[in-house]
């Protein structure tokens, strides 16, 4: 008998030329996971947890006893390094994991910020430069900079070679977003405007309502209702999460989704517009025009020539 996988969604793995990984994990575990962990290679890993719950119970000569579990919540960032470390990860049951992980070694820091590392709080500073004698870690809610590149990181327009330069640039600014907070702490930064961690679950909900159909999403006070919230609400969270309307997020999706189609599924330029819900060939020209700098056919001559590029070989 096949056993029952434990959790059940999509993991999508990057690795860069730089040496940083990024990883992308959206799942519910079918059943409770409790899964023990080791230090592997000493990198710095950062946390990004859009929707999480559970906990990790980290044990490491360089981490104080007292200072207990690091706990998942929704809308929580971190930062972690322990030259030596274990533990165990605790994920309770029918509960959705969302998060993005990225995993850099201290070097890359250390070319990346130059003489800017005395900047950064102490222990970051010495990692960056080799020290193996301590440790560090920091967590904090997301930022509104994080939220923004977040979600463009996750509505990448872009495939092929173009992808991967996109994805990497996104998660260097996510590093940057969070050793922002990390000086923070310190107060020599202000940080910006957090979102309530129901009130992201919310816009998170309401986002994946609204591109399950693209073609016929709900009215805005129905998404709204939806969700738990009402729409001028919604649509001011989106602003500080997603820096930008429902309307415009909507139509942002439905042009990315066109594109998608026309480049990867030889969709014509009226089979992409209709598919993602314009009914006016021109108006979705023009928008489309709008968000890429480019016609719609334009992006479509360039599948047809690539395409007849194959062909002759």
């Amino acid at each position: 008998m096949k056993k029952k996988a434990r959790r059940e969604g999509t993991l999508q793995s990057f690795r860069f030329n730089s040496g940083m990984h990024l990883h992308i994990a959206d799942f519910k575990p079918s059943e409770t996971i409790v899964e023990r962990f080791g230090s592997g290679d000493p990198a710095f890993r950062f946390y990004f947890h859009i929707l999480a719950s559970g906990h990790w119970e980290l044990k490491s000569p360089y981490r104080s006893s007292s200072q207990g579990n690091l706990i998942r919540s929704n809308g929580c960032s971190s930062v972690i390094f322990y030259p030596e470390m274990e533990g165990k990860m605790f994920l309770p049951v029918d509960r959705r994991q969302f998060h993005l992980s990225i995993y850099v070694r201290p070097s890359m820091l250390s070319t990346y910020l130059g003489d800017c590392l005395e900047q950064l709080p102490k222990a970051l500073s010495d990692i960056s430069q080799g020290s193996v004698e301590t440790g560090f870690a920091h967590e904090s809610p997301f930022s509104q900079m994080m939220n923004l590149s977040i979600q463009h990181l996750l509505d990448c327009p872009y495939t092929g070679p173009m992808k991967a330069l996109y994805m990497e640039n996104k998660a260097v600014e996510l590093i940057v977003h969070k050793l922002a907070q990390t000086l923070s702490s310190n107060g020599k930064q202000d940080l910006p405007q957090m979102v309530e961690p129901l009130e992201m679950v919310r816009i998170h909900r309401a986002r994946d309502i609204l591109c399950r159909d693209l073609e016929s999403p709900p009215r805005l006070s129905d998404l709204a209702h939806a969700v738990g919230t009402n729409h001028s609400r919604l649509n001011r969270g989106f602003r500080e999460v997603y820096g930008t309307t429902v309307f415009d997020y909507l139509r942002r999706k439905r042009l990315i989704e066109a594109r998608h189609l026309m480049e990867t599924e030889d969709a014509s330029v009226t089979e992409a517009a209709l598919s993602v819900g314009y009914s006016s060939i021109s108006s979705f020209s023009k928008a489309f025009f709008g968000c890429f700098g480019m016609r719609p056919m334009a992006c479509r001559k360039k599948k047809i020539i690539s395409t007849q590029g194959t062909r002759k070989k």
